[in-house]
């Protein structure tokens, strides 16, 4: 097996190093659980934080949480990535009273061949 090395460098006036991955468990013997372990022995804190991006509902673990999301969103897609991110845009747009006049276009294709386009210059 080949193990591949982690080389962090952090200032030692950082106070605060945020490490994102995903909320799968994390191998004991791989280097990501070696560097929490490291900053756990140093007196360091570990936080474990709950659901910070639309994406993190694409892990097995927040199947659960997708799918109670998603049933609360309009489905424009066979895709949850792109229900979860259509969802996203959708409330952005309602909550911020000045992009309220903006609207979204799902699976606007790039090339229309209906004589209105042209390619001559």
């Amino acid at each position: 097996m080949i193990r591949i090395c982690l080389n962090v460098a952090v200032s030692s006036q950082t106070a605060v190093l945020y490490l994102v991955v995903s909320g799968n468990e994390q191998p004991k013997d791989c280097n990501i659980s070696d560097l929490i372990a490291y900053i756990e022995y140093n007196n360091g804190t570990v936080i474990a934080s709950k659901i910070h991006s639309i994406f993190d509902y694409l892990y097995e673990q927040y199947t659960d949480a997708r799918i109670a999301h998603l049933k609360k969103h309009k489905k424009i897609s066979e895709y949850d990535s792109e229900n979860l991110t259509f969802a996203l845009i959708e409330d952005i747009l309602q909550e911020n009273i000045n992009m309220r006049h903006l609207n979204i276009i799902c699976h606007l294709p790039l090339y229309v061949d209906s004589g209105l386009f042209s390619a001559k210059c």
